[in-house]
């Protein structure tokens, strides 16, 4: 995913900022891989759920603003948070887009 490989762009960068050594960062890069890719595809399954479990869904989005947050991506932390807070006006096609960014 593009949101994924972006975000790992953004961390490896900081590591090098911060001069982690290249064991540390390949460790984090690889948790943080995976963490995306886990939560990000539990949205996805979560979204084409019926009902719509909105619960769920904000809990998901929680996890992943902290995750972008923590890893150097702002902008889609902020996204997450955005379309946490928009309660039941929640769009899927919305999630999506996040999904295929």
């Amino acid at each position: 995913m593009k949101i994924i490989d972006e975000t790992l762009a953004l961390a490896r960068k900081e590591c090098e900022k911060f001069q982690f050594d290249t064991t540390q960062t390949e460790k984090m890069l690889a948790a943080g891989r995976r963490d995306l890719q886990r939560e990000l595809g539990r949205l996805e399954e979560l979204i084409r759920q019926q009902p719509f479990p909105l619960e769920q869904i904000h809990h998901s989005l929680h996890a992943l603003k902290g995750l972008f947050l923590f890893m150097g991506n702002p902008a889609a932390s902020e996204t997450c948070a955005q379309l946490e807070q928009r309660g039941d006006a929640l769009v899927e096609d919305e999630i999506l887009k996040l999904l295929s960014s």
